[in-house]
């Protein structure tokens, strides 16, 4: 009787046991499955934020108005910063510091975002990134001027730091860019 009793334990350990065995393989594979379905949603709510992002880019930078404004405030022209004060700053020329803080402002944001990791370079097109390099070039003295005396001294750094990157990514994309640059005068 004791033998059998003790089989009987024996052979219900075995079984608690493969049991438990199978709880943790069905437990593993639910998670599994449960981290695979989670990976897809982050992937479909990835690419539905970047088609947002592509979507509200093209509202706003596909625009005859954005076109216009962009042109008009690289068409400014100057030597230095004095003179950049004399000729567009707020207390000279309210509309022009207007145009200039739009696009400014618009350059900040996507360098915020790019910094936050919410976009990447590859979310910005080529021609986007072109003329976001190209505005950065040419009123980077500008920036640093006012930095050193009216703004504090991170004005615009995230927009400096999504230039830079993109400046780097258009150049690897098409060397040709570099000389290009430099043959504006707009040393990266």
């Amino acid at each position: 009787m004791i033998l059998v009793e003790a089989e009987l334990l024996s052979t219900l350990q075995s079984i608690s046991a493969v049991a438990t065995a199978l709880g943790v393989c069905i437990a593993a594979t639910y998670y599994v499955l449960t981290l695979k379905n989670t990976q897809k949603n982050m992937i479909e709510v990835e690419n539905n934020r970047k088609a947002t992002f592509s979507m509200n880019q093209l509202q706003f930078a596909g625009t005859e108005e954005w076109a216009k404004l962009y042109l008009e405030v690289m068409n400014f022209q100057f030597i230095s910063f004095e003179e950049f004060k004399k000729k567009y700053d707020t207390s000279s020329s309210p509309e022009n510091f207007a145009m200039r803080m739009a696009v400014l402002s618009r350059y900040e944001f996507l360098g915020h975002q790019y910094r936050m990791g919410l976009i990447n370079l590859n979310d910005i097109n080529p021609m986007t990134g072109y003329t976001m390099v190209t505005f950065w070039l040419k009123y980077k003295p500008i920036i640093e001027g006012y930095r050193k005396t009216e703004w504090p001294i991170n004005a615009y750094s995230d927009y400096e730091y999504l230039a830079k990157a993109m400046s780097k990514k258009l150049i690897d994309d098409d060397p040709r860019l570099n000389e290009e640059f430099k043959r504006r005068g707009l040393a990266v």
